[in-house]
């Protein structure tokens, strides 16, 4: 964990386009108020559209992974 404004500027850009910024990096800016109430919001919803893209992905593979699996016996 570090601040992500320390990184080069195109690592920067591919770290703020990933869903792992928002476990440590989106709190703490929100908690030292850091952020306005608008980019707050827009924070809080990159998140939320994260969880639902990972939670369609996780449920996608977890379905295909039913439909190979075989079980015999007790």
């Amino acid at each position: 964990m570090f601040p992500l404004q320390m990184l080069p500027d195109r690592l920067r850009a591919v770290a703020y386009a990933l869903p792992f910024q928002g476990t440590f990096h989106t709190p703490v800016q929100l908690y030292f108020g850091r952020v306005g109430a608008g980019e707050a919001a827009a924070l809080i919803a990159v998140q939320v559209l994260w969880l639902g893209i990972l939670c369609t992905a996780a449920t996608l593979l977890l379905h295909r992974g039913f439909r190979r699996l075989d079980t015999y016996g007790g």
